[in-house]
């Protein structure tokens, strides 16, 4: 396993994007790569492990990775219509597959994954030190997973092609991720909109307490994650010596 300490302090690297200038958020970016931490190879409670990856074969043996899907795996990636988005779906599992099979020590196509009601992948593996929550999002030709020992919800999005708003599909990223904590709609202008503090959202009711924070993403692609209050330190693989 690889080491990849924070080292944009070192390296000097800074961001317009508000994100790193958010309190009570920690923001670290780590280089590209299907790598996680040596000290920690998996989320504590607090922590959530973001990668971004393009939906290409960079970090990955085509012929060897295809051999890591699940029989469901590659019954669901058959049944795609679009040979893109068939791609990117096989390259998004196996990368998950591959990472989490550094962490917990074990061959890719031995880990125990399934898919929850919504597609999303879920880890059956007794031997995991702490529960994980995974998610998977697409936007475009980049691919961004994401785990954590706690709930979370993660939406990439596009603008719209007859309505080419990029502030709308923020708005639509920031809701859908919130949903997804929630298991439960949210609108985004009368729950977040008001309670702004850099690149987060606030939600607070009697019932939930939760903060969504936006990402810096290439282009025009608005991306966010809901998280609890608990959770105050974002391990970003991809984004080390990025503009944006």
């Amino acid at each position: 396993m690889q080491d990849t300490t924070h080292a944009g302090a070192a390296r000097g690297f800074h961001s317009s994007h508000p994100i790193y200038a958010t309190p009570g958020i920690e923001f670290i970016p780590h280089r590209s790569g299907l790598h996680t931490r040596k000290e920690h190879a998996l989320p504590r409670s607090g922590e959530l492990m973001i990668w971004r990856l393009a939906a290409s074969w960079d970090y990955l043996n085509r012929e060897e990775a295809a051999l890591w899907l699940s029989r469901e795996e590659t019954a669901r990636l058959r049944h795609h219509r679009n040979p893109a988005f068939a791609r990117r779906y096989a390259i998004a599992r196996v990368s998950l597959r591959r990472i989490l099979g550094d962490a917990l020590d074990k061959s890719p196509e031995s880990v125990a994954l399934s898919d929850d009601a919504h597609g999303q992948p879920v880890l059956d593996e007794s031997g995991c030190p702490s529960p994980l929550s995974l998610r998977i999002a697409f936007a475009g030709i980049w691919i961004t997973l994401a785990m954590s020992a706690d709930a979370f919800g993660l939406e990439t999005l596009l603008p719209d092609t007859a309505r080419p708003d990029t502030d709308m599909s923020l708005a639509s990223a920031r809701a859908a991720c919130a949903s997804q904590l929630l298991a439960q709609p949210v609108d985004y202008v009368e729950a977040l909109c008001a309670h702004r503090v850099g690149a987060m959202s606030l939600m607070h009711d009697d019932a939930n307490a939760i903060r969504v924070i936006d990402l810096p993403m290439p282009g025009n692609i608005s991306a966010a994650i809901a998280t609890p209050i608990s959770t105050s330190t974002l391990h970003a693989f991809g984004w080390l010596s990025r503009s944006f």
